[in-house]
């Protein structure tokens, strides 16, 4: 069955009934993963040092710069264009093949400079090492795009479950034999083969590319690649830069501090969006052209993120200073006023991902790379700004947040006044959620006045009252936002 033929079943079956079964796939895949995180990072934190997560971060770090490379925005286009041809599935599959090989070679060649960037001549080998990612990574992407297209979530979530436990299994038995910085890479790198691996034994079944290769053919899909790579670099650029900034003035110790943070603050929102990105981006594809139906699931999905996320950072930001100490001891307290300043940021980081997903829908990457760009620019100055008052890492993180603060409402505004989105709903819907949380986390303050002598005791009493004084608010004032998530919910 060809493509074409695939995307017209998708307007056979009714389109709700495949969003269902796409967030359905996408949240156990979600939960799946939030759970393996919880239990994965403080087993990591007490078996390592932070120079280990340290280095990872700066490893991560290149990768992120390189990877979007390798995929050239490919991804993207495939999904996005409603008919592609098999002379365009095969060109774009071994063109990203050929430029993985080609961007493993220019790692390794560049890896002492990159060493030198860093004073960190430890990253010559695990560079090397590390780069075998480029090489395993193309085998299966396109694979995995093809069924996001087709709104296929079962078999990708299979995949990555697999790897999910195996990078699990591997960091935590290399870290254990006291293998340090190598068991997060191996554990990587194993995950990465496991999912590659069954996407290319699926694809070469359902979508085996031929030997044809026409670039002229595949000349529009590459030419909003070309965009989607612009647009995927500076917005790695605005994600990563602190990371650059912290690693190059203040070395591998105190960017292992940052790393844990980060990862904490990004584990709810990497948790929760993409049950709801993940969806929306094909889904939009499908209805580009209807205004009134992009709104209807934008607002539900901004929603839907509001409700669920919101309480949750407000709880990391209320409960932070009890709970780092209890799971990952003593030594990592440089962690919690990060992490406290990284979820004020992450407020308005978890409302803004569906906006990339109706660009992307309606063939807009160049105005996806503008706004990200405006992004990137003004992160740059606050970052300046705030090493120049501050040098250290705390500073580096209010600059983050600050940045985004500033240019995240003008992308709204810009989407409101260009591409029809209606924010009246959504903004009386933020000002409720905002009330509720700020009622919430007054609610776990005031268990501090107990003056309790049990930190454990302590916690789980913030998380039960912060639990339930949320939900009676939702229940009380707020029903319709109550039957939402229910409904959401039960859908899982």
């Amino acid at each position: 069955m060809g493509i074409h033929e695939s995307a017209k079943l998708v307007g056979e079956v009714p389109l709700n009934e495949k969003i269902i079964n796409g967030v359905k796939w996408t949240a156990l895949f979600a939960i799946l993963g939030h759970f393996v995180s919880l239990v994965k990072t403080p087993i990591l934190v007490r078996l390592l040092i932070p120079a280990d997560f340290g280095l990872m971060g700066m490893l991560l770090t290149v990768m992120a710069f390189t990877s979007p490379i390798t995929e050239m925005g490919i991804g993207s286009a495939i999904i996005q264009k409603q008919d592609i041809s098999k002379i365009q599935l095969s060109t774009l599959y071994w063109l990203n093949i050929l430029v993985g090989i080609v961007m493993f070679i220019f790692v390794i060649s560049i890896s002492p400079l990159i060493a030198d960037f860093y004073d960190e001549q430890r990253l010559v080998d695990l560079l090397h090492l590390f780069a075998f990612m480029f090489l395993i990574i193309p085998l299966g992407s396109q694979f995995e795009k093809l069924m996001e297209k087709e709104l296929n979530f079962g078999l990708p979530v299979q995949a990555k479950t697999a790897a999910l436990f195996a990078n699990f299994s591997i960091s935590v038995t290399l870290a254990l034999f006291g293998c340090g910085v190598y068991s997060l890479i191996y554990g990587r790198l194993g995950g990465s083969f496991i999912s590659s691996f069954i996407f290319t034994t699926w694809g070469m079944k359902h979508h085996k590319p031929s030997l044809l290769f026409s670039i002229k053919e595949s000349k529009s899909l590459l030419v909003f690649g070309a965009y989607q790579i612009s647009e995927r670099f500076i917005k790695i650029l605005s994600t990563n830069i602190d990371k650059l900034f912290i690693g190059k003035f203040f070395g591998a110790e105190v960017l292992g501090y940052y790393t844990v943070a980060h990862a904490l603050v990004i584990i709810p929102m990497m948790t929760l969006n993409p049950i709801i990105t993940k969806v929306t981006f094909p889904v939009f594809s499908i209805i580009q052209k209807d205004i009134g139906k992009i709104n209807e699931y934008f607002t539900l999905a901004i929603k839907v993120l509001l409700t669920l996320n919101f309480p949750i950072y407000g709880g990391l930001i209320m409960t932070s200073s009890i709970f780092v100490p209890i799971i990952f001891g003593e030594g990592w307290e440089p962690v919690v006023p990060v992490l406290q300043v990284l979820s004020l940021g992450a407020l308005i980081w978890t409302i803004s991902n569906p906006v990339g997903s109706v660009l992307l829908a309606k063939g807009r990457a160049d105005v996806s790379f503008m706004l990200n760009l405006l992004r990137a620019v003004v992160l740059v100055g606050m970052l300046a700004l705030a090493y120049w008052m501050g040098r250290s890492i705390l500073s580096i993180a209010i600059g983050i947040v600050v940045s985004r603060y500033v240019t995240d409402p003008f992308i709204h505004l810009y989407m409101n006044k260009y591409f029809g989105i209606n924010y009246r709903e959504i903004i009386k819907h933020l000002m409720k959620i905002v009330s509720f949380t700020a009622l919430m986390s007054l609610g776990v303050f005031s268990v501090g006045y107990l003056n309790l002598n049990n930190a454990i005791l302590v916690l789980i009493l913030k998380v039960f009252f912060g639990c339930f004084i949320y939900s009676a608010l939702l229940v009380a004032f707020d029903t319709e936002s109550f039957k939402l998530l229910r409904t959401f919910l039960k859908k899982q």
